[in-house]
């Protein structure tokens, strides 16, 4: 076998292979026997089929396993020579293959490259540290009845509210005629829950039951049925029922019918939920802040290969949800930057998790396999036989378990400054930050609305 170097030029590497045609005749033989073994054919016993006879009947077939089989060993083996890691898998070209010639194929590729080490303890983030207080657990056991209300029908004769509960009958249609879906009797929907689509609700106000009307509401772009997206729509509502809520009072008779023993027990797991949600918004929080530390010191070329791959990914999802993007070539660029960052940043927490010897353990792989099946209420048992019988589909669930640690061990090295504050005041900022993401996704122009708390 010869190799040869034909283009080194930063990460980029090309290599010329040329397999000898004896080898290749070596294999095809080794693999005609193989197949003799197990193949009848009338006039002949099994494993003395004369080779002509195979070649003729098996020769194609085995052509394509034996070039396939050259290439596979040839690869890795310029590939030791040369002393290469690819970032990804090598793009190979044949530029010769037939009986009695040599194998002759070229393989490009982005050499893997090597994150530089960084003096961890000269990076500062700051980490939020609160309390759950007796207002926050009064709030949470608020939010509770609310959800509890008990519906019953408003006793004296008025018009509708926000907050109240109607039952209705509707009929929707688009250009006067009515679409499939858009029919429902006896709905219950409580106004200002955002459950119908945008305008809908509002135009509930004011009704009592037996009025009928026409409210009249345009389809989200993004709305999930492709024949309804952006299409403005009249539906007929009659109201049936005006009903309104009533908290019921929160005591140990509430708490035992929530399936606590008493309310003391009821506000203890109330308190533990809400430590455990905000501690997950501190954590994307502290994510961030790290992750935007070091993607300002960090510097190294990287494997375009990847970041084309990862920027294919996003870049899809987004053209999925808005294909006006498609044409904008500004918000490719700022998408194309977006890639880079996440393919720097995980190379990086890769190499400080083979540095540390960072490793994803049994018992944390069987785990992460139970949260995928819990997302699929009632297939669980098939999501679990699903990566039994295909275990390297383990190693999609294996990447995001072991940054999570290599980000551990990181938030250990870098200085962190505690900020003393509050549940409200997370919650608050964590929505306000939400509110402006949802904002900036309705335009296609807005990239920067699809990125992730944690880039």
């Amino acid at each position: 076998m010869n190799v040869t170097e034909t283009l080194a030029d930063g990460l980029k590497r090309e290599l010329t292979v040329v397999v000898e045609a004896a080898k290749l005749q070596a294999l095809t033989e080794e693999r005609l026997q193989a197949v003799s073994k197990n193949v009848k054919m009338p006039g002949f016993r099994p494993g003395k089929i004369p080779a002509q006879v195979l070649k003729q009947r098996y020769g194609q077939q085995v052509a394509g396993e034996v070039l396939e089989r050259a290439i596979d060993n040839a690869s890795k083996q310029a590939l030791d020579q040369k002393g290469y890691t690819p970032a990804l898998r090598p793009q190979v070209t044949i530029k010769q293959f037939g009986e009695g010639q040599n194998l002759e194929f070229a393989m490009s590729f982005d050499l893997m490259p090597t994150p530089p080490a960084l003096e961890l303890g000269d990076v500062s983030i700051e980490r939020d540290v609160f309390d759950v207080a007796e207002e926050d657990i009064q709030d949470g056991l608020s939010r509770l009845a609310k959800a509890n209300k008990r519906l019953k029908p408003v006793e004296k004769a008025r018009k509708s509210a926000e907050g109240d509960v109607l039952r209705i009958d509707f009929l929707g249609k688009v250009d006067g005629t009515p679409f499939e879906g858009g029919k429902a009797e006896n709905f219950t929907i409580e106004i200002g829950s955002g459950q119908l689509i945008p305008g809908f609700e509002e135009q509930l106000v004011g009704l009592k039951p037996g009025d009928s009307t026409e409210v009249k509401v345009t389809f989200p772009e993004e709305y999930h049925a492709e024949n309804l997206k952006g299409k403005a729509a009249t539906f007929d509502v009659t109201v049936r029922e005006l009903l309104e809520g009533e908290e019921p009072t929160v005591d140990d008779e509430f708490a035992k019918m929530s399936g606590f023993k008493d309310l003391a027990d009821l506000k203890d797991r109330v308190k533990e939920k809400i430590t455990r949600d905000v501690n997950a918004v501190v954590r994307m929080r502290q994510k961030k802040a790290l992750f935007d530390a070091l993607d300002t010191k960090l510097s190294f070329d990287l494997p375009q290969s990847m970041v084309e791959e990862e920027f294919g990914g996003i870049w899809q999802k987004l053209v999925q949800t808005q294909p006006d993007a498609e044409s904008d070539e500004a918000l490719k660029k700022e998408y194309r930057q977006v890639a880079e960052r996440r393919v720097k940043l995980g190379l990086y927490l890769a190499e400080v998790a083979k540095q540390q010897a960072i490793r994803v353990n049994q018992q944390e792989l069987q785990q992460a396999v139970m949260e995928q099946a819990r997302m699929f209420p009632g297939q669980e048992t098939k999501v679990v036989e699903f990566y039994r019988k295909n275990p390297a589909e383990l190693t999609t669930l294996q990447g995001p378990i072991l940054e999570e640690k290599a980000v551990d061990y990181v938030l250990t090295q870098v200085k962190l400054k505690d900020k003393k504050t509050s549940v409200k005041a997370i919650v608050e900022e964590e929505n306000k930050e939400n509110e402006a993401e949802a904002a900036a996704r309705k335009p296609a122009k807005k990239a920067a609305s699809k990125k992730t708390k944690a880039e």
